[in-house]
């Protein structure tokens, strides 16, 4: 995943995310790094000078620790204030960085260019929703989408469809069976329409399940 991030920037796409704990193969594979600590920036610049940055403000990164794991212990250790280390000196250094980055021709040309591409998306964006209308379709051509939708849904899930069929006929017989010459007895009106009742929940609740399932 972060190699396929890695080849998005490439291709002039900006990519921000939050990694934890990364090993030393994916941290080869970042640009930029930036350390934060309760909402301060500690640190915000290329892979390739976290280190003597690091360095400059008295954070020294041991011998036997390679980058990755001196961005998982080291930093966590100095973060976490487990270490005696004053940090204020870190986050001027980190901040004075920015204030350069920010004062060079090229942030005030990137900036600019930023600005202008957002001013021409918002009124592309206006022109093209203007002009767009989508044409309305009428209720035969959307049954018909429906329709042939559902029928789709009916020819992929066989084993539904077989179930179906078989509840259908399973409850046919148990209705034909528990209301068996019911209808020529007037005294059983109440039966009669306890089984329209019943035939027609059924029939709801069969076809609800097929659309919950789509």
């Amino acid at each position: 995943l972060i190699s396929i991030l890695h080849n998005m920037t490439k291709a002039n796409c900006a990519v921000v995310c939050a990694i934890h704990q990364p090993s030393g193969r994916m941290i080869s594979l970042f640009d930029d790094i930036m350390v934060l600590n309760r909402g301060k920036c500690m640190y915000c610049g290329p892979k390739s000078e976290i280190l003597s940055t690091y360095n400059i403000a008295g954070f020294t990164r041991p011998s036997f620790y390679n980058i990755a794991e001196f961005g998982n212990v080291f930093f966590l250790e100095v973060i976490t204030e487990q270490k005696d280390e004053d940090l204020k000196n870190l986050h001027k250094i980190c901040r004075d960085e920015y204030e350069k980055f920010k004062s060079r021709s090229t942030y005030k040309s990137k900036q600019n260019s930023s600005i202008d591409f957002e001013q021409n998306f918002e009124t592309d964006n206006t022109v093209t929703s203007t002009k767009i209308r989508r044409p309305e379709k009428s209720t035969w051509q959307q049954q018909k989408i429906l329709c042939s939708r559902a029928l789709i849904c009916i020819m992929r899930d066989n084993t539904f469809t077989k179930l179906r069929i078989a509840a259908h006929i399973t409850a046919g017989l148990l209705f034909g069976l528990i209301f068996y010459n019911f209808g020529d007895d007037a005294i059983k009106v109440q039966s009669n329409i306890s089984c329209l009742f019943i035939v027609q929940m059924y029939l709801f609740i069969i076809n609800a399940l097929q659309t919950v399932q789509m």
